[in-house]
C-alpha cells in the first residue's frame, strides 16, 4: 500500500440552536475534514475540531500547519501492514507556530490526518477500529453491545431548561451534563430547576469550562453539593489547575479535567500531582485515536 493523496478541507456546519457555555458560544461548528487515498483506491476520512480555547488551535492556524509542515514525508512511503500504519501515524510531528503554544497545539489536525490514514488502511484490509484496538490493547474487552449517550443542558432560560430536563427524563437518558458558570446565571437556581424536572435518578455532572478560580472554587462547589453531582468538569482555567492538588479532597465532588487534559503530558501531570478523579477524553483535542487509547489506559490505572 502507498498513500497517493491527502486532502484537508475546512467545513463549517450550521447548528440548529446556539451552544453557549462559560468559555464560548457558537451558532455553527468548524471542522477540518481530511481524506486519505491509497494506491488501491481505498479512501479513509478523518475529522478534527480546532478550538482556540482548548488547545489554542484555529482553523486558519491548522490549515497553515498542514501546508507548511513536512509531515508528508513520514506518511508517503509504502505501508506494509496495519502495524506499519500505526507507527507511521505516531511519527507525525508538527513544527510549532509559536513559543507559547501548548504541546497539544495541532492535535485537531493530527487527529484528522491520523483517522483518515487509519480508516483507509483498515478499509483496504477489510478491518475495523475494533481490530485496531485489539492490536493496541491485546487484553481489551470485547465491544459493549450498546452505546451510552449523555444529555446536555446549555440553555439558561427557565422554560427551555425545564423542557430539556423533562425530555431527557422521558426519553430514558441516564446521564446529563449541565453547563454552569455562565455570566448572569444563578447556578444554584439552575441546578434546582434541573433536578426538579429531571428527577432524582438521573446522574448529573456539571461543566464550568474554566469559569471559576482557585479562590472561589470551594464556595462554588459547596453550594452545589446538595444536587448529588457525579462530577465537576474543568472548574478552573488551565493556568490554575495546580491548586486542584490541594483543593480536590475538600470539594466533595469528583473532579474531571477537560481543557487541561489534551495530551499525554497533561495526563502524566494530572496523575502525579493528583489533580483530578476523571479524564474527559475526546479524539480531536487529544490528537487522535492512538493517543486517546493510551489516555484511557492511563485513566484505568
Amino acid at each position: 500500500m502507498r498513500i497517493v493523496e491527502i486532502v484537508c478541507r475546512h467545513v463549517r456546519i450550521p447548528l440548529k440552536r446556539k451552544i453557549k457555555h462559560a468559555s464560548h458560544e457558537r451558532n455553527s461548528t468548524d471542522s477540518l475534514v481530511v481524506s486519505c487515498r491509497l494506491d488501491d483506491g481505498s479512501v479513509g476520512w478523518g475529522e478534527g475540531l480546532p478550538r482556540e480555547y482548548v488547545t489554542g488551535d484555529t482553523v486558519e492556524a491548522d490549515l497553515e500547519l498542514f501546508e507548511q509542515t513536512a509531515w508528508r514525508e513520514s506518511v508517503s512511503q509504502s505501508l506494509d501492514s496495519l502495524e506499519d500504519a500505526v507507527a507511521r501515524c505516531q511519527s507525525i510531528r508538527f513544527d510549532p507556530l509559536g513559543e507559547s503554544a501548548r504541546d497539544s497545539f495541532g492535535n485537531p489536525l493530527k487527529c484528522a490526518i491520523e483517522l483518515s490514514l487509519l480508516d483507509a488502511v483498515l478499509r483496504s484490509g477489510g478491518l475495523s477500529f475494533t481490530d485496531l484496538t485489539k492490536i493496541l490493547v491485546p487484553n481489551s474487552p470485547d465491544p459493549a453491545p450498546s452505546l451510552r449517550y449523555s444529555g446536555a443542558i446549555t440553555a439558561t432560560l427557565p422554560g427551555k431548561v425545564k423542557w430539556l430536563a423533562r425530555y431527557y427524563r422521558w426519553t430514558g437518558f441516564e446521564h446529563c451534563k449541565i453547563k454552569v458558570g455562565i455570566a448572569g446565571t444563578d447556578d444554584v437556581e439552575l441546578l434546582k430547576l434541573v433536578r426538579k424536572h429531571i428527577g432524582p435518578q438521573m446522574k448529573l455532572r456539571i461543566d464550568a469550562n474554566e469559569a471559576w478560580t482557585c479562590e472561589n472554587l470551594k464556595a462554588k462547589a459547596a453550594s452545589l453539593i446538595p444536587f448529588d453531582l457525579v462530577a465537576l468538569e474543568q472548574p478552573v482555567p488551565h493556568s490554575q489547575i495546580g491548586c486542584l492538588s490541594e483543593l480536590r479532597p475538600e470539594l466533595g465532588i469528583p473532579i474531571m479535567l477537560d481543557e487541561s487534559l489534551c495530551s499525554l503530558v497533561d495526563a502524566e501531570r494530572a496523575v502525579e500531582a493528583g489533580l483530578c478523579d476523571l479524564f474527559n477524553i475526546r479524539l480531536s483535542k487529544c490528537g487522535g485515536y492512538l493517543n486517546s487509547v493510551r489516555l484511557a489506559e492511563m485513566s484505568s490505572k
